[in-house]
């Protein structure tokens, strides 16, 4: 080690000779050496939390920009990039004081706009973006087609989903042909079609021509393809991409397959984008050949990639994030594959095949995907069975609620509620006099809330009667679906992960299966499970089921019986293994 530091070129111009290079370990070590001689040099701090950015160690990263601005305040990359990491974070207010330190910068203005548009403030939003363009007319193709793609979070109607649909395809009617070039989507645009699956409809027409608008826009030098090999070994070799093999669903019904895969056929890489120390990162770096934590350097990321010499790539989740979205527009491996880490087709021509289960899928269904839809036996997810604590177990007046209450409890992000839902939460409420709706919402998206509270106050009567509950502690969030009387599934995007957590704890949900997948989630669980008693036909089914569950307790505890005893064939199914080897192997 001596010998080593002692070769090493401890100059600012080869740590960042390094850091272009993408040897960020290398060029951390130079700089924080460095640092030792410099203690006042704020150029040198930045650098150092800009590695620690890439890496996704925010903490790091948080400590050492503050040192370099207190040494220097003038400085707007740093004070940008604190802004963007405290976004990340969701610490908003935070990062709206750093983009504010200086409005003369475009990537400043740019990153304020982003944020304006994730709080709802769109008005603010393109105020920021015209701004930014006034600084750097090269930019404003980009500026724009992130303006047209940016979708709202929470509509007021259905008609506005449908306005905003509109909105992106009369853009891409305008522009398809056009000369302008985005020179990089994920620091020029940073989106994905994450909201289109929120909206009810088939996605396949529209994400296929996104996707075609970005193959004609974007610099040629972007897409990458592999070179052609001879094998050198007998075993297949996949690898798996995500940002969310960390806490989060994705991992949660991923991993656990993943890691079973018979290591005598198959050689898994894992390449994270991010670099996590969780159990669940931990779990599959132990049950893998080989583990990579990949900073947010995209040509990187492409080239870690095609130096693996893949058979088969397996995105787990495009659409949730821009990084795997953009990378699946290159071919990296001869076959590339998604599922339902991010259940919506991609519209992407390099993605091969879909893979969902018989249980989620309509006869027609295959009409609905870009790709080549494969229809598992299985639910196609690995997921341990939820414990409650019954240490900390509460009552339903520890929540609030009183014992003559019903409680209808969605348990779903806020954006899963369709407008057409609203219908069905007001007839409800007003059928049950004692009924009381909980809704859960993550604190640092309130806004969420309040633009949600503005549509019920026009579509539904009792809204007094609605009470938001912020998310809690897992343990505690499970006792407050066991207390609850009823689920009320989601139209047209179920429970997925929540759904599966419900029925561990045999709780009834009630669902009303649309034609996409994504609408038929819960009534696959339950057909798995043979119960069909909650599976409702239309909206007015669906209201009188739930209102039933929730008033006739014999029925209600009869159900949670025969939940309880069927449930384990949800979880842990070794038959999710057994269908991924055979499909792998046989597409070879």
């Amino acid at each position: 080690m001596i010998n080593y530091l002692l070769n090493m070129d401890f100059t600012f111009e080869n740590a960042n000779k390094l850091f272009f290079e993408k040897q960020y370990d290398e060029s951390l070590k130079i700089f924080q050496k460095l640092l030792e001689n410099e203690p006042d040099n704020y150029l040198i701090f930045s650098k150092i939390a800009l590695i620690y950015q890439i890496k996704k160690n925010y903490n790091k990263a948080i400590e050492f920009y503050k040192q370099s601005l207190s040494i220097n305040p003038d400085n707007p990359s740093a004070n940008n990039n604190l802004g963007n990491i405290y976004r990340a974070l969701g610490e908003y207010d935070k990062a709206i004081e750093c983009f504010k330190k200086d409005l003369n910068s475009y990537e400043n203005l740019f990153n304020l706009g982003i944020l304006f548009e994730k709080l709802g403030k769109n008005k603010q939003a393109r105020q920021c973006f015209y701004n930014a363009i006034k600084l750097d007319h090269k930019k404003s193709f980009s500026i724009q087609t992130r303006m047209a793609f940016t979708m709202p979070v929470i509509y007021e109607s259905k008609e506005e989903i449908l306005k905003t649909r509109k909105k992106i395809t009369d853009f891409i009617t305008r522009h398809l042909n056009s000369n302008d070039i985005i020179e990089n989507p994920i620091r020029d645009i940073g989106t994905t079609t994450f909201y289109l699956g929120y909206h009810g409809l088939c996605n396949k027409d529209i994400n296929s021509e996104i996707y075609k608008f970005y193959k004609n826009h974007l610099n040629k030098n972007f897409f990458s393809e592999y070179k052609k090999q001879n094998k050198k070994n007998n075993k297949i070799k996949i690898g798996f991409l995500s940002a969310f093999f960390r806490k989060h669903s994705v991992a949660d019904v991923s991993n656990g397959w993943i890691a079973k895969l018979d290591k005598k056929s198959f050689e898994t890489i894992i390449f994270s984008i991010g670099e996590y120390n969780d159990a669940d990162t931990n779990f599959l770096k132990k049950h893998c050949n080989k583990f990579y934590s990949l900073p947010s350097n995209f040509q990187l990321i492409k080239e870690t990639i095609l130096s693996e010499l893949l058979d088969i790539l397996f995105f787990t989740d495009i659409g949730l994030e821009p990084y795997t979205y953009f990378l699946s527009f290159s071919k990296l491996a001869p076959i590339q594959l998604t599922y339902t880490g991010h259940p919506d087709t991609t519209g992407v021509e390099t993605i091969d095949y879909y893979i969902s289960s018989r249980l989620w899928e309509t006869n027609n269904a295959t009409t609905h995907y870009s790709e080549k839809l494969i229809r598992f036996d299985s639910l196609t997810w690995y997921y341990k069975k939820p414990v409650i604590k019954l240490s900390q177990l509460k009552t339903r007046e520890d929540f609030g609620f009183s014992h003559k209450d019903n409680i209808y409890c969605i348990n779903q992000s806020l954006f899963k509620i369709h407008p057409d839902f609203d219908y069905i939460l007001d007839k409800i409420l007003k059928k049950d006099k004692h009924g009381k709706i909980a809704v859960f919402f993550n604190i640092k998206h309130f806004w969420w809330k309040d633009l949600l509270l503005k549509r019920f106050k026009n579509s539904i009567k009792n809204i007094d009667r609605i009470k938001f509950i912020p998310q809690v502690e897992f343990s505690y969030y499970l006792n407050f679906i066991k207390v609850s009387d009823v689920i009320l599934d989601t139209l047209y995007f179920n429970g997925g992960t929540t759904s599966l957590q419900t029925f561990g704890i045999g709780t009834p949900i009630v669902t009303m299966p649309t034609e996409l997948m994504r609408g038929r989630f819960t009534y696959g669980m339950y057909k798995k499970m043979g119960i069909d008693s909650l599976i409702t036909t239309n909206a007015e089914d669906y209201i009188n089921t739930a209102v039933t569950v929730a008033n006739d307790k014999e029925f209600n505890n009869n159900l949670r019986r025969k939940i309880l005893l069927e449930n384990h064939i949800l979880f842990e199914d070794n038959s999710v293994v057994n269908e991924f080897e055979k499909f792998f192997k046989n597409i070879i």
